[in-house]
């Protein structure tokens, strides 16, 4: 009875278990044996108290609304907190608000208002000039600022954080301000509008000065200081798309649309973060250091050991970031905690991998699927043995029904 009833639940179990499997990959739309590789991500968890407005307008392009997501701290009967607005990367072609959403849900835990935005992108089949970003970047973070009172923080008290392509562009509008994009005809700039005053700006791996990352002639580009990962992704045509011509053919425009060329003693001051061994390299922020240093503004750079790229190494720069942020922004000790990012997420609504997901539901099924197939083997195994042995004593039995002991 033990063996048939080990077998029965082996079988059951098994059965259970390859259902809920089967389910799981039904779920996430396979058919046929093959899954889809499509899934949408929930948004990033805020802390007790944080308010999430999403989806709103800052700006219309051609009747197309640019968006931004705020994060807003939990209600506080104190000083009214200070605001970040942080800007994706991307390599100027790809990302969205919603990029550095768990940066932003931190700092809001944290008691700063938060602010994600969406920019335009170089992957419209109509090439867009290298303003339009920073046009966008400045009218996101004027919206923030002429709707403090409206998001309930200080509009006196703005910071800035980029990754990568969005560190170029927080760059640029510390160099530039709010209302210039070196055009003479920035569309921000109506008549009548006042500049938005930020405090401070934190790059991650931020691009500075195009023109040493692109090669001028048959070289190789002089900033990339021979490192094959900088000379493959940055060249030959890394930011032809964002200048609309080669370095060769206009070096002026390169100059223009590198945040170095715009330093003055009005620049924004600056925290850089950059990886030791990444993709932009090093000479990048220690060239900006070197200009903000001889226009007399505050900056500092910290090189992180490693490889990592921008928010690669969210984790390892968070609590620096948070330092910078705090006191450039004086926000208050009671409104600092000690909780940490979480790594990065995709999108909400954006295509994703499912595979890992999958694999771990099928390795669960195959290791309890496995324990079951023991269960059941075992069971048979009993049962087999327990008819050798009946077997066994039927055959030793001596004539008349006695039994002997077989030696």
């Amino acid at each position: 009875m033990i063996a048939v009833a080990l077998c029965i639940v082996g079988v059951v179990i098994a059965a259970v278990v390859l259902a809920g499997a089967h389910g799981v990959r039904a779920q996430s739309g396979g058919t046929g044996g093959s899954a889809t590789t499509t899934t949408t991500l929930a948004p990033p968890s805020v802390a007790p108290g944080v308010q999430v407005r999403s989806a709103i307008t800052y700006q219309l392009d051609q009747g197309q609304p640019e968006l931004l997501d705020a994060y807003l701290p939990a209600p506080s009967t104190g000083p009214k907190p200070p605001a970040v607005v942080l800007i994706h990367g991307g390599g100027w072609t790809t990302g969205n608000r919603s990029v550095l959403a768990p940066e932003a849900a931190e700092l809001a835990a944290q008691g700063f208002a938060a602010f994600t935005i969406d920019y335009r992108l170089e992957d419209d089949p109509n090439q867009i000039p290298w303003t339009d970003p920073v046009d966008d970047g400045q009218a996101a973070v004027l919206y923030v600022y002429e709707h403090a009172d409206e998001f309930g923080f200080d509009r006196s008290r703005i910071g800035l954080l980029g990754a990568s392509a969005g560190g170029w562009l927080v760059a640029m509008i510390a160099t530039l301000g709010t209302l210039d994009d070196t055009t003479g005809n920035d569309q921000n700039a109506t008549p009548g509008r006042v500049p938005a005053p930020i405090a401070v700006v934190v790059t991650w791996s931020g691009i500075f000065d195009l023109t040493t990352l692109q090669p001028n002639g048959s070289g190789t580009p002089s900033g990339c200081a021979g490192d094959p990962a900088c000379i493959t992704l940055l060249t030959p045509e890394g930011f032809d798309d964002l200048t609309g011509c080669s370095l060769e053919q206009c070096p002026q425009a390169f100059a223009q649309a590198s945040p170095i060329t715009h330093v003055s003693s009005a620049t924004t001051p600056m925290d850089m973060f950059n990886s030791a061994e990444e993709l932009v390299p090093v000479a990048q922020p220690e060239a900006m250091a070197t200009a903000l240093e001889g226009a007399g503004v505050a900056h500092d750079v910290v090189i992180l050991p490693g490889n990592l790229h921008a928010q690669q190494y969210a984790l390892g720069a968070w609590s620096q970031t948070v330092a910078f942020l705090s006191a450039a922004l004086d926000l208050p000790a009671a409104s600092t905690t000690t909780t940490t990012v979480s790594e990065p997420v995709t999108a909400p609504g954006a295509a994703g991998d499912t595979a890992d997901d999958e694999g771990t539901d099928w390795a669960v099924a195959g290791v309890v699927g496995g324990a079951s197939l023991v269960l059941i083997v075992g069971g048979i195994v009993l049962v087999m043995a327990t008819r050798r042995r009946r077997a066994r004593r039927v055959h030793h039995r001596r004539p008349g029904g006695a039994e002997h002991d077989g030696r």
